[in-house]
């Protein structure tokens, strides 16, 4: 039986935020990563990095016990936690096993997560240790068609029933959809709202209410996944801009740091990291 239980939270005191702080980010991620083209789930080693904000929602659960997540500038040891887009955050697991989830903030799965969500964006959020052993075991067969099961399971259960979720305006959807088949260089207000058949400052507004995120903002983190997805060890990082839709190599290079606290080649060493990847993922669109 799928079920998530109760939580641990301790604040973490002044002196423990401090000595946090002085803690440089990890650059070495080792685990296995599970790559979807709107979502993805990693399961690594101890991850320590520095406050970043990201459009993807993010699920942070530690699979050996509580970690160390901060949200918008305060240190809580938790369980897990759900945190909304655009949300300050940072991480340090302590060198225990960690699972984050990224989810863009048009996935149907981040509705059924946003239901648990506080007014302040987050909320706790803990697993039973039988279902990290079944996570654990997707990620040992390499088995991606599991792991969006176990996904699904836990979307389901959090927001308790599979049909209690939110969901997106259809022409937001349609503008989201159209940025993703395109990802054009620049934003162009006038195209999408004649799409969305809103004027440019009405969709502004409902985009950003609808997503939590601005168009622009969504754009250039639709640019940083397609850079994660296309990095190869040894790629020059001006080839991965020009792949990737940014406008040179200091802009994915900023975009990078500014959302994730990382580059692409974070996931790029060889052996450091197993990447399975969904078949709906194409290389080279």
């Amino acid at each position: 039986m799928w079920r998530h239980v109760g939580l641990t939270e301790r604040r973490i005191s002044g002196r423990e935020e401090k000595d946090n702080q002085r803690v440089p980010a990890s650059m070495t991620i080792q685990g296995t990563a599970f790559l979807w083209p709107s979502y993805w789930l990693l399961l690594s080693n101890g991850i320590h990095n520095r406050p970043h904000r990201h459009v993807a929602a993010s699920v942070l659960i530690g699979l050996d016990g509580p970690i160390n997540i901060q949200i918008e500038g305060e240190w809580h040891l938790l369980d897990g936690a759900i945190v909304a887009p655009e949300i300050e955050q940072a991480l340090d697991s302590q060198g225990q096993r960690t699972l984050i989830i990224h989810l863009d903030p048009d996935e149907p799965l981040w509705q059924h997560f946003k239901c648990a969500l506080n007014t302040a964006g987050h909320a706790p959020l803990s697993i039973t240790a039988e279902n990290i052993a079944d996570l654990e075991q997707c990620a040992e067969q390499q088995n991606i068609h599991q792991a969006e099961e176990w996904l699904e399971q836990l979307a389901q259960t959090v927001s308790h029933n599979k049909d209690d979720k939110a969901s997106l305006d259809p022409r937001i959807t349609a503008v989201t959809q159209y940025l993703r088949t395109h990802l054009p260089e620049r934003l162009e207000l006038a195209t999408l709202a004649d799409m969305a058949n809103l004027s440019g400052s009405r969709l502004t507004h409902l985009f950003k209410q609808q997503t939590g995120v601005t168009l622009r903002r969504f754009l250039a983190h639709l640019k940083i996944q397609q850079a994660l997805y296309r990095w190869q060890p040894g790629m020059q990082y001006a080839e991965l801009a020009a792949l990737a839709g940014f406008y040179d190599q200091p802009h994915l290079v900023r975009t990078a740091r500014e959302m994730f606290d990382a580059m692409p080649s974070v996931i790029g060493n060889p052996g450091a990291l197993t990447v399975v990847r969904s078949d709906a993922l194409n290389p080279d669109p």
